[in-house]
């Protein structure tokens, strides 16, 4: 699995905050990063040690953090899958180098190969080791499939419990894990038809109970005997009636009983009303006539229409006390047609109490009078037929007892009826929860196998490796590589024998005898290099598996040690599965250009040819970025086409602020040198010949030799670019100066030189 691409790079020295664009920095097979001195090769060599390790590294800064893509999507972070490319990167850079040798005690550690008479077991381990890489892909998948199926389940959590909460007003007391519980309760959902949940929101959309209500009570009347009673009085007449005056006017009849009365109880011998006499005869008519039946009569008929108006008022008193459906809190529709039922009842018992009612009047007033009954027979059956009515009574009084138990159970009803309203929210949602829980736990029990699959294949790598390496050959393998290298067998390592610890090594000799005295620059370049490519073939490791990282191999070398430093990792690293070659010398990285120019131009590019831009704002904090190669520095074998164009720059720059002002005092310099040495032929240094400028060119700008001679004396000689990096003397104004100073120069000396480089940095 090869590396993609940088993420991002975050508080990492120079690397502040780096994100590349889409189309930088994408990573191929072989790779170039050039880059000065302090642009942060070291630290990004220091990443892939990191990920060679599985672990950080002791000299990253504290805090940093970083982010690598690799092929498939797995991501490698300062805090994530870290060992994910454990032991399929090798690094060369100087901390490899100091871990490694011990110059001065002229000592290396061991490098371990596989023992050759254990064939058997180096076939196991290499098929163990085959089996790794599918187990790390298997394994990475796994945990998307995982961090997938947590996400999916998170946001449906969040979103139905958002959903639960905004129809219960429950804002952010209720979210995902409350809805974890809730689901974790064995009672059953259940889902509520329409109705219901419209009776449940009632009773959760009062805010206080609403008051109790007083049981109806029926009136206590017996119509079937009122009927008969009825009947019979309104039918009854005195039977002895003989006058024939109160036989044509009845109504007067009470008040002839009420006279007699009086004129008997006054022994009176005439009339006080006509002045006539009254005679025995003339009162034992009257007797006969207003007998105790008229009374009778009379008394039946007034207690009846007290009767009648008193149940016509309790009727009227029934109809009020009636609740209506807005008073109480559940059977609204019952309340209704009982209601109705017990009204239209109470109506046919007003209208034939009413007609009942005119006749009794009437009787009262004509006592011996017979009257009809004032309604039909059916009319008096239903209104004596109560049954009905009784039974909605007792309808509208079961909804009044259990509207009065809910204002009692207020509080607990409320809780009752949101219980019953987020169960049914619940169940909607139930099925797509525990499909969801399934598809997280089985997600969950892939990866902990792919885990163990991918520990256990590493425990038998290292059980197998520690039964089958030997240091011993190594030395061998290194030998042939620095002899091919210093052309010469002067310097040699040989197996050294374990010390009292049972530490093995290696010793460094020189014609056969322990090193005395320091070793040259070159040799140990020599040496470590030529370690390192060794350690790419041991402990069964092969080239084709592994992602190599080479920071600045040559130090100190000459010519032909640098082609035979990088002829050497040319040919040994081509195979790789990946190649980083990181470096600040101007010449490797023409070797390496070379090298990888034509292979970057395909499509797709298997080369990336790198540059790592560093900049430098006005409070003079340097920050670096990874972007393609510049086309000056790709294109020309000298750096001279490339800084021509930043003095070009620099000096059409206003201000105080140019952000590559930390290179232009020496790289300025470095163009006047190269240019005069075109334009001065001879051994004379710079300062010679600006001195002999101005003597010859006697039309040329005082002022302007003068900038010229302050750089130069101000400025050390730089003999490369990675030279250029430093602390410079010169303020901003100066060094500008001497920039439009050489571009006259230049004018003046090879106006077409200066118009053609002038056209190419264009």
């Amino acid at each position: 699995m090869k590396i993609s691409r940088i993420n991002q790079l975050r508080d990492l020295a120079v690397f502040h905050r780096y994100a590349p664009a889409a189309t930088e920095a994408d990573f191929c097979k072989l790779n170039l990063i050039y880059g000065f001195n302090g642009s942060g090769k070291t630290t990004l060599s220091r990443l892939f040690a990191s990920m060679e390790r599985g672990a950080l590294s002791k000299d990253l800064p504290v805090g940093g953090r970083f982010e690598f893509a690799l092929e498939g999507g797995t991501v490698v972070a300062h805090d994530a899958n870290l060992d994910r490319l454990k032991g399929q990167i090798a690094v060369f850079n100087e901390d490899f180098v100091e871990t490694n040798f011990r110059w001065r005690e002229g000592s290396a550690n061991p490098v371990f190969f596989l023992g050759e008479e254990q064939a058997g077991l180096a076939d196991e381990l290499r098929q163990t080791q085959e089996k790794q890489e599918p187990a790390r892909v298997d394994h990475d998948q796994r945990k998307r499939d995982r961090a997938k199926a947590e996400t999916v389940f998170a946001n449906f959590k969040r979103d139905t419990a958002r959903n639960i909460a905004e129809q219960f007003g429950f804002g952010r007391s209720y979210i995902a894990t409350q809805l974890d519980r809730d689901y974790s309760r064995e009672a059953p959902r259940l889902k509520l038809e329409d109705t219901e949940q419209s009776s449940q929101r009632a009773i959760l959309a009062q805010t206080a109970p609403k008051p109790k209500i007083e049981r109806i009570t029926p009136p206590e009347f017996n119509s079937e005997e009122f009927r008969n009673r009825l009947i019979d009085c309104l039918s009854a007449s005195v039977g002895a009636i003989t006058l024939a005056e109160f036989q044509r006017h009845e109504e007067m009849l009470r008040w002839a009983q009420e006279g007699l009365e009086f004129h008997r109880s006054h022994d009176l011998a005439t009339c006080l009303f006509c002045g006539n006499g009254l005679s025995r005869d003339r009162l034992a008519q009257l007797d006969a006539a207003i007998d105790d039946r008229l009374g009778r009569i009379s008394a039946e008929a007034q207690a009846l229409l007290d009767e009648g108006r008193t149940q016509r008022d309790v009727l009227l008193g029934l109809s009020g006390r009636m609740p209506s459906e807005n008073d109480v809190v559940e059977g609204q529709n019952i309340l209704l047609q009982h209601r109705n039922s017990a009204e239209k009842a109470i109506g046919l018992a007003r209208e034939v109490l009413a007609k009942a009612l005119g006749q009794l009047e009437q009787k009262v007033r004509q006592p011996n009078g017979r009257l009809e009954m004032p309604v039909s027979a059916t009319d008096m059956a239903s209104f004596g037929d109560d049954r009905g009515f009784q039974a909605a009574i007792a309808g509208i009084n079961q909804i009044i007892d259990k509207h009065n138990m809910a204002t009692d159970q207020f509080e607990a009803r409320r809780q009752a009826a949101l219980d019953r309203l987020k169960d049914h929210y619940l169940s909607l949602s139930e099925t797509r929860y525990r499909e969801l829980e399934r598809s997280l736990s089985q997600a969950i029990t892939a990866e902990t196998k792919a885990e163990a699959t991918v520990r256990a294949l590493n425990e038998q790598v290292i059980d197998l490796r520690g039964k089958l390496l030997q240091h011993g050959p190594a030395a061998t393998a290194i030998n042939a590589l620095v002899k091919a290298y210093l052309r010469h067998g002067n310097i040699e390592i040989v197996a050294a024998p374990a010390d009292a610890e049972g530490a093995e090594g290696f010793q460094i000799r020189r014609n056969g005898s322990e090193i005395v005295g320091v070793l040259s620059e070159g040799e140990k370049t020599a040496i470590a290099l030529c370690y390192f490519i060794s350690t790419l073939s041991a402990e069964g490791r092969k080239i084709r598996d592994l992602i190599v990282v080479v920071d600045d191999p040559i130090s100190s070398l000459d010519t032909k040690a640098l082609n035979y430093a990088f002829t050497l990792l040319k040919s040994h690293l081509s195979g790789a599965k990946q190649v980083f070659l990181l470096t600040h010398n101007i010449y490797f990285m023409q070797e390496c250009r070379k090298w990888l120019l034509n292979m970057s131009k395909k499509e797709p590019p298997t080369a990336a040819l790198l540059f790592i831009e560093i900049t430098q704002d006005e409070s003079g904090k340097r920050t670096s970025r990874i972007d393609k190669l510049p086309k000056l520095l790709r294109d020309y074998e000298s750096e001279y086409h490339y800084l021509f164009q930043h003095l070009k720059n620099f000096a059409a720059s206003e201000g105080l602020a140019y952000d590559h002002f930390y290179l232009m005092p020496n790289a300025m310099r470095k163009v006047l040198d190269i240019f005069l040495a075109f334009k001065l032929p001879g051994p004379d240094g710079l300062r010679s010949k600006v001195e002999r400028l101005a003597e010859t060119l006697t039309s040329f700008d005082g002022n302007r030799l003068m900038a010229l001679d302050r750089l130069v004396q101000w400025e050390s000689h730089a003999d490369n670019l990675d030279d250029l990096v430093s602390f410079s003397s010169m303020t901003i104004e100066e060094a500008r100066d001497s920039a439009n100073a050489i571009l006259a120069l230049m004018v003046e000396m090879d106006r077409p030189h200066h118009d053609r480089l002038m056209h190419l940095c264009a």
